[in-house]
């Protein structure tokens, strides 16, 4: 379970790491996408998103917090899609899928949590 659980944290860790260090690779390119969208600050938001893309998927590649990680990348991702992706109806479905992926992360994480607490106390009382 612990390679499945790795193996799927990387793969969804890929497409944050690669979108945001696109960030920083295409500066130009994304603010002129960005200020299409209506964002006034593109510079700040371009930095802003390729730095919560970048360390949320590292984060969350390398297991560090990988709950609190998954969370906050869903939590970005909601906002962003509604933003540039809510026209497009095969964006808007990989978005609401990815979503779908980082809160079962955050569950997984969740009850892993739990079982272990559940566990210490069983051998504090014995």
């Amino acid at each position: 379970m612990e390679r499945l659980d790795l193996a799927s944290r990387w793969l969804m860790s890929a497409i944050f790491i690669g979108a945001g260090l696109d960030k920083f690779r295409q500066p130009e390119e994304q603010e002129a996408y960005l200020r299409n969208l209506g964002v006034s600050r593109a510079r700040q938001a371009r930095l802003a998103a390729g730095a919560i893309e970048i360390a949320g998927g590292a984060a969350l590649a390398a297991g560090v917090l990988p709950g609190l990680a998954a969370a906050a990348l869903a939590a970005y991702l909601i906002p962003v899609t509604g933003l540039a992706h809510g026209n497009e109806r095969v964006h808007l479905m990989k978005n609401l899928a990815i979503i779908g992926g980082l809160l079962q992360v955050v569950h997984a994480r969740r009850r892993h949590s739990e079982k272990k607490r559940g566990r210490e106390h069983e051998l504090r009382a014995a």
